[in-house]
């Protein structure tokens, strides 16, 4: 493995993966990254976080419940926020203790490197990761909500699974018993299967009716295109566009004896010097 650039050491630097095609022409050109509704979500339990229904009291004769109209408005409140919740993932560096007491960090500890991203998100290894600074990024959009992804097991995910308290609505009030509920909804958004731990989520999460993107403005850093299967088009496309903006640009190689990482002016050294050898040998 070649020599790490320093933009990638910072705790602050976090990664998304993506087609190329969707990185040129929904996400660069317009400047912003778009959240998709969670309902989409392949994971069921991102899917269906919640399903609300009504308990009828603590079991007492003599406990105060909320009526069936207060039940309802707390019932449908609860639902159009998980309705409309979206959410945008990126991926950081490993923040485990172990990888980081080393001289050297390993290359388990660099978020961009991890083959399972670049598999399910990166496009089968043919696509992009976009490098951003997290502290820019929350600066642009201070409005979404955002946090690093906690990660525990099943029992905890369905204790955690919250119905509606009449007891509860009857003492707090609509009011402030949806507000106490709605920000147990945003705090379990933040949580996924320890199965993904390797993943090292950070995530992005708006409750929107409408559709909801985040401004990247200058927290782009760098780019890193796959050399597998590239074209000249994105080749130059994403040239000009570092060139252009003042972005780093990167490109990476797998192969069954390792990764490499190469900045672009080390590419163009490299490809100057082959059809220079390659001249040479014809002659």
């Amino acid at each position: 493995m070649n020599k790490i650039d320093d933009i990638f050491l910072s705790n602050q630097t976090i990664y998304h993966f993506t087609k190329i095609q969707t990185a040129y022409e929904f996400i660069l050109h317009t400047n912003k990254l778009r959240l998709s509704d969670r309902k989409t979500s392949n994971d069921p339990i991102e899917n269906i976080t919640y399903r609300p229904f009504i308990k009828s009291s603590y079991g007492y004769d003599d406990s105060k419940i909320a009526n069936d109209e207060t039940a309802a408005k707390a019932n449908r409140f609860i639902l159009s926020k998980i309705k409309n919740s979206k959410q945008l993932c990126f991926c950081k560096n490993n923040d485990d203790p172990e990888l980081q007491r080393f001289m050297v960090l390993p290359t388990e500890y660099y978020g961009f490197l991890k083959p399972r991203m670049w598999d399910q998100y990166g496009d089968k290894y043919n696509g992009i990761c976009l490098v951003f600074d997290k502290r820019k990024l929350k600066e642009n959009n201070p409005e979404v909500y955002s946090s690093d992804i906690e990660y525990i097991n099943y029992e905890e995910f369905y204790r955690n699974n919250t119905s509606i308290d009449l007891n509860s609505l009857y003492y707090k009030g609509l009011d402030k018993y949806c507000e106490d509920f709605f920000e147990k909804i945003k705090k379990d958004s933040f949580l996924k299967h320890k199965d993904y731990s390797g993943e090292n989520e950070y995530r992005y999460i708006s409750f929107s009716q409408i559709e909801t993107f985040i401004e990247i403005g200058d927290s782009l850093k760098a780019i890193i295109l796959s050399e597998r299967n590239l074209s000249d088009f994105a080749r130059n496309w994403f040239n000009e566009y570092a060139i252009k903006y003042d972005i780093k640009l990167f490109y990476i190689n797998w192969s069954p004896t390792g990764v490499s990482i190469h900045s672009k002016k080390e590419h163009d050294e490299f490809m100057e010097y082959t059809s220079s050898l390659v001249k040479r040998l014809k002659k």
